[in-house]
């Protein structure tokens, strides 16, 4: 989704919490893209999807190209 980015654009995403710790290689460089387009992952409060019926942990994607 990064890359189909327009130059403009805004993305967000839901993203299971995994890729606020994992250390391999892929979520190493999904996180340091992030950075260097100037967004954030932020986790997301443990319940966020109770009434789904699960308890997934999971964190939140955001990419503002309009600033």
């Amino acid at each position: 989704a990064i890359a189909m980015l327009a130059k403009r654009g805004r993305l967000q995403a839901i993203l299971s919490a995994g890729v606020l710790f994992r250390e391999d290689t892929l979520t190493k460089a999904l996180r340091e893209r992030v950075k260097q387009l100037g967004g954030q992952i932020s986790p997301l409060p443990d319940d966020t999807f109770r009434e789904s019926g699960t308890k997934v942990k999971t964190a939140r994607l955001e990419i503002d190209l309009r600033r």
